[in-house]
């Protein structure tokens, strides 16, 4: 949120009383107004509603069905959480990675946060969290600044997971601002994450877990020289890493536009759909 909008919520006393203001039996459109004419942000009122609630009373408050299955399907991301940028994610994938890998008053860190949509899944599930990046084009201050080339931030040591969503190897490098390592060549985007998976072992805690989400690439003129799952897991576990878990998270075919799809459909080209959430603990 904007450093006006944190001012505003951190000095508004109507925000501790909006149980009392909502009353009994209220629901998402309430808070909605609520918000509104206090002047607070949407998601910050929605999770002091939802105060002690249960993580399935939680989703369901946020419209949310648990998908208790190896492969997550989300139609389109969640506008509670995140906020306009490249590689965005849905939130729903975010609070099912929490329900189902971490448990409430966790703290979560996100060296990468992007959009933000970490931080809002942490604050709509009672979780702490810390997020990072070095785009500094959004207004969110609580995303700190931090080039992970120069290592790990000092809370890293404290996370009980680290959720890490980084850009992927030449995808959207005209979109991401100049350093992003998406524009690296093969050889020098391998490398940066074998130091970074080695320092993030060295300094997490015995019991956390990372969850990493990637996706392949593949250039057909090129052959064999694309980046594949395998390539992920094999640098994983050269750093230490144990891999407990394999969940598919696939794009959804409605956030590709029909022209993008008949121009593959006539060049008998395949779209990548596929993308995989990686559960990994020390």
């Amino acid at each position: 949120m904007s450093q006006q909008q944190v001012s505003i919520d951190t000095n508004n006393s109507q925000l501790g009383k909006i149980g009392n203001d909502l009353g009994m039996g209220w629901n998402r459109k309430g808070v909605a107004d609520w918000a509104e004419k206090n002047g607070v942000d949407e998601t910050t009122a929605m999770a002091a509603a939802m105060g002690e609630m249960n993580d399935a009373e939680r989703f369901a408050e946020i419209d949310i069905n648990t998908q208790p299955y190896d492969v997550w399907h989300f139609p389109k991301c969640h506008d509670l959480m995140g906020d306009k940028h490249p590689g965005r994610i849905p939130g729903e994938l975010i609070c099912h990675a929490l329900y189902f890998f971490t448990q409430p008053g966790d703290l979560v860190l996100d060296p990468m946060a992007g959009s933000g949509t970490t931080l809002d899944a942490c604050l709509l599930m009672g979780r702490k969290a810390r997020g990072y990046d070095i785009d500094e084009r959004h207004e969110r201050v609580d995303i700190e600044n931090h080039d992970l080339s120069n290592g790990w931030p000092e809370k890293t040591g404290k996370a009980d997971l680290i959720f890490w969503d980084p850009p992927y190897f030449s995808k959207k490098d005209d979109e991401y601002i100049k350093g992003s390592i998406s524009g690296m060549d093969r050889w020098e985007y391998f490398s940066w994450f074998d130091m970074r998976l080695h320092e993030l072992f060295d300094v997490t805690h015995s019991h956390a877990k990372l969850l990493f989400l990637m996706s392949d690439w593949d250039d057909p003129q090129k052959g064999s020289n694309g980046i594949f799952l395998w390539d992920y897991v094999r640098l994983l576990q050269d750093a230490g890493w144990k891999i407990t878990r394999q969940i598919q998270t696939p794009l959804s075919t409605q956030q590709i536009h029909p022209d993008i799809v008949n121009k593959f459909r006539s060049s008998r080209r395949l779209a990548r759909l596929g993308r995989y959430l990686l559960v990994c603990e020390k």
